[in-house]
């Protein structure tokens, strides 16, 4: 008389298909979704490092901007004090126009006393307007520095935010594909599952209990 095959056998049988499921590399189409996770993969890490860096640099301009705003109120500053400088020695020499410089002639002691005085006050004008000019040249190349800061800030900002978009893009994908392969799995434990039920199935003796009932049956009708 065969044995049947006990339960923790039709078990084992069952362990062993879903072991295979998870063993056995998936069909094309699963193995082209790993692949295609494996590059969103790539993809993200590419593009959250360069978020980092983005930001990174955004907090360095902000710094530099500061740094500039000193820099603007300190141009300002001495280009506003030369200024006044300017106005004053100015008010002091031409205040009365002609007297000035007929006073100048008048105290003049000789030709070259009167062109040494001239030569003085021309000096002292150009030396007001060259120092008046440097210091707005100085306050426009800050300006435009901060400017450019300004403009580099902006420009960080965009390209931070368009990379926020695309890491949110590229996760939504992955978490996509990635549950189209654990479906994919899901799928390939059921069937190898379905397989093993049908093995078991079929290498369990048939039992039934007519054909225990018809071997009785022959010894009971001669007496």
């Amino acid at each position: 008389m065969k044995r049947r095959p006990s339960f923790f056998g039709s078990l084992g049988i069952i362990m062993l298909a879903v072991i295979l499921a998870f063993s056995v590399p998936l069909d094309g189409h699963a193995t082209d979704l790993e692949k295609k996770a494996s590059s969103l993969n790539n993809q993200l890490t590419e593009l959250q490092t360069e978020l980092s860096q983005t930001v990174t640099s955004i907090e360095e301009t902000a710094a530099e901007i500061e740094k500039q705003k000193v820099n603007l109120a300190e141009a300002e500053a001495n280009k506003q004090d030369q200024y006044e400088d300017m106005k004053l020695r100015i008010k002091y020499m031409y205040e009365n126009g002609s007297y000035s410089m007929l006073q100048i002639i008048v105290e003049s002691e000789s030709l070259a006393s009167l062109q040494a005085n001239i030569e003085y006050v021309q000096a002292i004008t150009e030396y007001d307007s060259e120092m008046l000019d440097k210091y707005e040249e100085a306050f426009r190349e800050v300006e435009e520095k901060d400017a450019a800061l300004q403009s580099k800030r902006t420009e960080l900002s965009e390209l931070q935010t368009s990379l926020e978009e695309k890491i949110a893009s590229v996760q939504k994908s992955l978490t996509d594909t990635n549950n189209a392969i654990a479906k994919e799995q899901q799928a390939a434990v059921e069937a190898e599952l379905a397989r093993a039920k049908a093995l078991s199935e079929a290498s369990s003796p048939s039992k039934p209990r007519e054909q225990a009932g018809e071997a009785q049956q022959p010894g009971a009708g001669t007496s």
